[in-house]
Order: C-alpha cells, then sequence, then structure tokens
C-alpha cells in the first residue's frame, strides 16, 4: 500500500512538473481533454510506424505554431437550468451564468517525441469538428 501511495504521488509531481503553468498539457500547446487524447495517439502511431523498431518513445514537449481564433456565442438571454443542489429549475438573466457556444478555427502545434533517445518533431493541425492532421515537421 506505501508503494502504491508512494508510486501515485510521484506520477502526481512528474505530470505537473510536466504540465505547463497553466494545465494546458505538456509544454505551451493548447491541445487538452479528449482532443489531447486524439492527437497523441495520432501522433504516436505516425511515430510507431515511421520507426517500430523502437519500444521507448513519449510525448515530451507540445508547443504552438498557430494560435486557434476563438467565437463564443451566448445563448437566449434567459433560460431554464437546474442548480447543483436544488432539483428546482430556475430561470437566470445573468451573463455570467448564461452558456455560451464555444467554436474554434484552425490551429497547429508542434509535437516533439523522444524516440529511442532521439527528438522527432511532428506538426499537428487541429481543425474545426475533431478532426486532427499529422506529418512530421521538417
Amino acid at each position: 500500500m506505501k508503494k502504491l501511495i508512494g508510486f501515485s504521488l510521484i506520477a502526481l509531481l512528474v505530470v505537473g512538473c510536466a504540465s505547463s503553468p497553466l494545465g494546458l498539457g505538456v509544454g505551451t500547446g493548447i491541445a487538452t481533454g479528449r482532443l489531447y487524447a486524439a492527437a497523441e495517439s495520432k501522433v504516436l502511431g505516425a511515430d510507431i510506424a515511421a520507426a517500430p523498431d523502437c519500444k521507448d518513445r513519449k510525448i515530451v514537449n507540445t508547443e504552438v505554431l498557430t494560435r486557434p481564433q476563438v467565437s463564443a456565442t451566448p445563448y437566449d438571454q434567459a433560460y431554464t437550468h437546474s442548480l447543483p443542489d436544488s432539483s428546482k429549475a430556475t430561470t437566470s438573466p445573468s451573463a455570467s451564468l448564461r452558456p455560451v457556444e464555444t467554436t474554434y478555427s484552425e490551429f497547429t502545434e508542434r509535437w516533439t517525441v523522444s524516440r529511442c533517445g532521439q527528438r522527432v518533431a511532428y506538426k499537428v493541425t487541429f481543425r474545426p469538428g475533431g478532426e486532427i492532421q499529422v506529418a512530421v515537421d521538417q
């Protein structure tokens, strides 16, 4: 049990050190959550195809090459929502509580993979709708 707790603490420390100050993944990239996981899978898949004999690889850095344009469109001024501690729905005209639909334009990041001690860069393009394109960055 102590080993498990110790390992968990070390893992959290390593993850914390690998993250950007804003918690946006490795390095300074923007992609997070499911988008990050999908891109990671594609990048590592491309790297495995490029060098199938190497068994030691990991993402060591991400950085933004082109930033997305973000558009947030508020829904109706008044809407119905449930409060977390209440089963009663309320109507609120408050802009701070109003849900918005957020859309992003295409953006590009450079992802660096450590492959058997060698660094290989990939250009990762994120397109609206979740499409991700990966190519070796030369």
